[in-house]
């Protein structure tokens, strides 16, 4: 018999990207001068994070049977970003002991970029404001009947439109092409909303997926340059994405793995502050390496797991309480009718 170490099992190619996604993100930021030792960097894994969120916002959102139900499910992936993003925020205000009106609204990066946080806002910030627009266009008659006959060149279109805006963002314009804004990053996460609705690896031709890629790279090009990591780590994401159906990867790590990809919001918020707590404890500089990466993601997942326990546990008092309410009320009812 094989060895549990040398044993392999097949996962989702999508689950495996995000990890190792949000893992080049914090690798990154623990290694900010690596360049400087290696040549490159490790930049490019929020350019797939994002691709990968509009995918889903796509498939669990997007593709509601009704627009009620779209809507619904809207502001449930809002509040799934909006909620741990919120306290993260209040946590930072509460240990500097400073404030600001406009960090706590999600709106600063409409102003500046500075943040009082530890952790760049500007994601949660940027999401909260596409999820907005979003929502208002549902009620937008025109828009939003073009949009949902149309699907998915509607999708597509949109796509090319906000990728030409990019360019001439980045290319035309006087201080309006900043990264942190939503139309500067909205082509990447429309890009998501291209993958499911026409070239999902799980249901359209291949022939959609190879228009798909050639799109994608083209795109990827267009808006980071051929001389720019981010672009070939979103060229390579979105090959595997489209075109490898599950991956195989140590048996040991297959748990491992699910963890990190289901904890990746959670790590992009903490990473960094735990970053600094390395830094205090082990008496490095900011160039923390391989042990201030792993330190700041196993920290984040387990503030990660204590969150999901908090929230499953509110959850279930709700629950509890509904139910009570609902056998005290009708026997209080059956107390106080008059008497016939």
């Amino acid at each position: 018999n094989m060895s549990p170490m040398f044993k392999t099992r097949r996962m989702e190619a999508g689950v495996v990207l995000r990890a190792a996604a949000i893992s080049l993100v914090a690798l990154n930021h623990a290694n900010p001068d690596i360049d400087q030792v290696l040549g490159f960097n490790f930049s490019g894994g929020m350019s797939v994070l994002m691709a990968l969120s509009g995918y889903f916002f796509a498939k669990f959102v997007l593709d509601a049977p009704s627009l009620p139900q779209m809507r619904h499910r809207l502001i449930g992936f809002g509040r799934s970003i909006l909620l741990p993003s919120f306290f993260m925020v209040l946590f930072f205000f509460i240990i500097l002991r400073k404030f600001d009106v406009l960090e706590l609204l999600f709106i600063r990066n409409l102003f500046t970029d500075g943040r009082i946080s530890k952790f760049p806002t500007w994601y949660p910030q940027v999401m909260m404001q596409i999820l907005i627009v979003v929502y208002i266009l549902s009620y937008i008659g025109l828009i939003r009947n073009f949009g949902r006959k149309l699907l998915p060149y509607s999708v597509v279109l949109l796509f090319v439109a906000s990728v030409l805006l990019r360019f001439y963002l980045d290319n035309y314009s006087d201080g309006l092409d900043h990264p942190t804004l939503p139309y500067s990053r909205f082509w990447n996460f429309c890009l998501g909303w291209c993958f499911y609705f026409f070239a999902d690896p799980s249901r359209t031709p291949k022939g959609n997926r190879v228009a798909m890629a050639a799109l994608a790279i083209a795109s990827s090009f267009l808006v980071y340059g051929a001389a720019k990591l981010p672009a070939y780590c979103l060229i390579a994401g979105t090959l595997i994405f489209l075109f490898v159906r599950d991956i195989a990867v140590p048996a040991i790590l297959h748990k491992l793995i699910t963890i990190v990809a289901m904890a990746n919001l959670h790590i992009f918020l903490w990473h960094r502050f735990f970053f600094e707590i390395y830094e205090d404890i082990m008496h490095v500089t900011a160039q923390g390496g391989f042990g201030m990466w792993l330190f700041g993601m196993s920290a984040s997942v387990v503030l990660w797991i204590g969150w999901e326990a908090a929230v499953r546990t509110a959850r279930e008092f709700a629950l509890a309480s509904t139910s009570l309410k609902s056998k005290v009320i009708p026997s209080v009812r059956s107390h106080t009718l008059p008497a016939s």
